[in-house]
């Protein structure tokens, strides 16, 4: 078992104001990723892999300047350490680097259209206990039997309505998008952003589990000891995020690279040239280009955000990427409508209908969350217990 610091309820009235703020921004953040990846896409002329690696490389400057810079605010005498498992680490960043090659290059429009971007995550989403459960447990099967037993009625029934009214609006575009396959056909690329969201889901889990076990060390005390989460300011609290994102993000770049593997290979709309490069170059410089700058700030939002919330329960961050997607689906139909040039003409009343599926299947979707975490918990505690009092399970 690791360490846990995660502060299950924020208590106090400026606790709550910032999960508030955290909430906000990290479904803002993810809304305005979601918008902003496929109208970057949209004209073609920038090469996905120089985007990937460029905005991986504003990520860790980003973080590496606002670590160095809490270092200096905070009084030498509170200066922190924290204990993480470095390959888990890196582990997260070779997911999130995947994450942004397989929704790059499949979410260009006339790949993937994004109200279909939208519901492929919300249905790939669900499946993120499933790994949940294979991380916490592996093979244990008397482990996982607990856990689905733990569910009930309740869990199964939201369970099952969520991914019901998912698959259905999942449906609904699909089969808006294949009515129109002979003017805009359905490429493999949409497998490729698949791919990316089913790295996304399994990169949300793992960066929940990789906080719960990471431990902070207090360098100036005589020894120096491990702290309670009582004993972090805000201020501490914020410099331990920034230096996880910092190592979470270099490892994002370093892997990153794999972008332009992909394009050289032909996966770019266009072929990686000299040509593309220098006006892709162009394009994702600082004010070049101001779909890119809002994709970048919100990515940043975001990781503060999900990293924030995550204090207090991870079992908020599957529930808020869902009601990012379905934010992303509402507030995307106006950038949708602007390019239809390159997108389907989409049937209004299939389209709608999938949106109101969605968003009342959030619903169902926190019911099933809460419960998948108790039954998780509730094994979790009683491994522990036998463990003391019996030794290992065999």
């Amino acid at each position: 078992m690791g360490t846990n610091e995660s502060l299950r309820i924020p208590e106090t009235f400026s606790e709550r104001l910032r999960f508030i703020i955290a909430v906000i921004c990290s479904v803002g953040g993810q809304t305005a990723q979601n918008i902003a990846v496929p109208m970057l896409l949209s004209n073609g002329s920038l090469d996905v892999g120089v985007m990937l690696c460029y905005s991986a490389f504003c990520y860790f400057a980003f973080f590496t300047i606002f670590d160095v810079i809490l270092s200096f605010i905070i009084s030498r005498r509170n200066q922190i350490a924290i204990n993480i498992d470095t390959k888990f680490v890196a582990w997260i960043g070779f997911e999130n680097a995947m994450n942004g090659c397989g929704v790059l290059f499949g979410g260009s429009p006339s790949r993937t259209p994004l109200p279909l971007q939208m519901t492929f995550f919300l249905v790939c989403n669900q499946f993120a206990p499933l790994y949940k459960i294979v991380r916490r447990f592996g093979c244990d099967l008397r482990s996982w039997r607990e856990t689905i037993l733990g569910l009930g009625k309740k869990g199964w029934i939201a369970f099952g309505v969520s991914t019901l009214f998912y698959t259905v609006a999942m449906l609904l575009v699909l089969s808006d998008n294949l009515a129109h396959r002979a003017s805009h056909p359905l490429t493999a690329y949409c497998l490729c952003f698949i791919g990316g969201t089913a790295f996304a889901t399994m990169y949300n889990v793992d960066q929940d589990i990789a906080m719960e076990n990471c431990s902070t060390v207090l360098i100036d005390a005589q020894p120096p000891k491990r702290a309670e989460p009582e004993e972090l300011s805000f201020l501490l609290y914020l410099k331990r995020d920034v230096m996880t994102l910092r190592l979470q993000t270099t490892w994002l770049f370093l892997f990153s690279w794999l972008g332009v593997l992909f394009s050289l290979a032909g996966g770019s709309e266009d072929p990686l040239t000299q040509a593309s490069f220098e006006r892709s170059w162009a394009l994702v410089l600082p004010f070049g280009n101001t779909w890119m700058n809002v994709l970048n700030g919100a990515y940043i939002i975001t990781f503060f955000g999900n990293i924030y919330i995550n204090r207090y329960d991870a079992s908020f961050t599957m529930i808020i990427s869902n009601i990012a997607a379905v934010s992303s689906m509402w507030t995307g139909w106006i950038p949708s409508m602007e390019m239809r040039t390159v997108l389907f003409y989409p049937n209004i009343a299939k389209t709608v209908i999938a949106m109101v599926l969605s968003l009342t299947a959030v619903i169902p979707s926190w019911i099933f969350s809460k419960t998948f975490k108790n039954a998780l918990d509730g094994v979790e505690g009683d491994k522990e217990h036998r463990f003391w009092i019996n030794g290992p399970d065999p």
